[in-house]
């Protein structure tokens, strides 16, 4: 339940401390840990580093996934949790190349994408929104197929993946989310093409019709290995995963 952050710096081979620190060894071998208040009441079971490096997230038996960010003024990491609707341990997270949304894999069979925008920590580019409030549930996939052990996104942030414990991989794209993920990805000016939208006509789209977006696109594809259940999953690339 306990987490630290450790802090490489630089140290001289003089220093009182450099015979115990293992100094000589290399030119940032002294280590700082700084404490981070999970807040977690049950075992950390996943962590990641959103890409940003502001913040990162851990997965727990506590069913719920801590964000954690740096408090200059306190000189240590809080958190805030995303609870509701995890009802089962939290075994992978997995950040959205932004660093305003996270997924997670839990073992109630589900992948989630949750909004991890943090005011005053997260920085919004020219003519960008957030996402949606922190820890609001943007979009929820169902494999089907037992517990999810791994998630993660594609380079571009456009595809979502996961794998099983009945041995399958499940690909989601974006264009298949709900309204709700559709309006984060346009706040962030994500487009399908990687290229600019409008994000106040892709909104208002939206909001005329809600369900359209999920409705006319093809469902999430699955492919069945077999075999032994999948526990980690690696995109690669936009063609290739491990």
């Amino acid at each position: 339940r306990n987490a630290y952050v450790w802090r490489a710096r630089p140290c001289a081979a003089n220093q009182p401390e450099a015979s115990t620190s293992g100094c000589s060894s290399g030119p940032h071998s002294m280590w700082d840990k700084e404490l981070v208040m999970t807040r977690l009441n049950r075992a950390a079971l996943c962590v990641r580093w959103s890409p940003n490096q502001t913040k990162f997230a851990i997965g727990s038996g506590a069913r719920c996934v801590s964000v954690c960010h740096y408090q200059q003024d306190m000189r240590w990491w809080s958190a805030k949790l995303i609870k509701k609707p995890l009802s089962s341990s939290v075994v992978s997270v997995s950040w959205h190349p932004s660093s305003h949304m996270v997924a997670t894999a839990s073992t109630e069979g589900l992948c989630r994408v949750f909004s991890a925008y943090i005011e005053g920590v997260d920085i919004l580019s020219e003519g960008t929104r957030p996402t949606a409030p922190f820890g609001q549930l943007l979009w929820a996939v169902d494999p089907a197929d037992g517990w999810v052990h791994s998630v993660a996104w594609s380079p571009s942030g456009l595809d979502l993946m996961c794998c099983t414990h009945g041995g399958s991989l499940h690909f989601s794209p974006t264009h298949t989310a709900p309204a709700a993920m559709q309006r984060a990805l346009a706040n962030l000016g994500w487009s399908q093409s990687g290229g600019d939208v409008d994000i106040g006509a892709q909104a208002r789209e939206l909001d005329a019709a809600p369900g359209s977006a999920q409705a006319e696109q093809p469902p999430a594809e699955s492919v069945d290995v077999g075999g032994l259940p999948l526990k980690v999953l690696l995109a690669v690339s936009e063609h290739m995963v491990v």
